[in-house]
């Protein structure tokens, strides 16, 4: 007889694959659609798996996407954690968290499309996930910006101006003169964006010096 896992599942390679398969499922559709839009069978379809598993193995789609934002925030928090051990206190160490989101956002591109689909109300009944999850790391986040700034520096405008810049450049890039767009990984307008980046948190730190 097979081992058994957690809530008695089977503890293979097959329950384990199945799984993460289930959650990217999950992670992709929730960014794309949002939560309200997909489905339990549609995240079974996209994962491959009998309809009836997504609620009863991985408790349904909101099961999922309180998993899929804690595996977020865990990520989120191991990043802060090694921002910690070189942050300055000061426009570079704000510099620094730039681009430690920018990159963040870059290697888990589902994070700021689950972020925009949170802002603009969706899987609203899930209160669990700001109390929870989304409250105690905003807070977190926040402090660390605080930080680097004076007392007339409003953190929290600062902290979204970073994070409002980062997200509208992942979604368009930029577009020179002739309409034509260069892509978010595009090297060059990578490196043009940061040079923005630094030169905005310059200006809105030189009044906190």
């Amino acid at each position: 007889m097979a081992e058994r896992g957690t809530a008695g599942r089977p503890a293979d390679a097959t329950a384990d694959t199945e799984e993460a398969r289930v959650r990217s499922a999950a992670a992709r559709l929730f960014a794309e659609l949002g939560y309200d839009a997909t489905s339990n069978r549609m995240i079974a379809d996209a994962a491959g798996v009998d309809p009836g598993t997504v609620p009863d193995r991985y408790g349904g789609k909101q099961g999922l996407y309180m998993r899929v934002n804690e595996l977020t925030a865990e990520r989120w928090r191991n990043r802060m954690a090694s921002l910690r051990e070189t942050f300055t206190p000061d426009g570079s160490g704000l510099a620094q968290f730039a681009d430690m989101y920018l990159d963040y956002s870059l290697e888990n591109p589902e994070v700021p499309k689950l972020l925009t689909h949170r802002w603009m109300s969706d899987a609203s009944d899930v209160t669990r996930l700001d109390d929870e999850i989304v409250g105690p790391l905003l807070q977190e986040t926040i402090g660390l910006v605080r930080s680097a700034l004076g007392p007339e520096v409003d953190a929290e405008a600062t902290l979204w101006t970073i994070v409002w810049t980062v997200h509208g450049y992942l979604q368009a890039g930029y577009l020179d003169a002739t309409g034509r767009r260069s892509p978010p990984s595009d090297p060059g307008a990578l490196r043009r964006f940061r040079r923005y980046q630094h030169w905005l948190i310059q200006r809105m730190t030189s009044s906190s010096a």
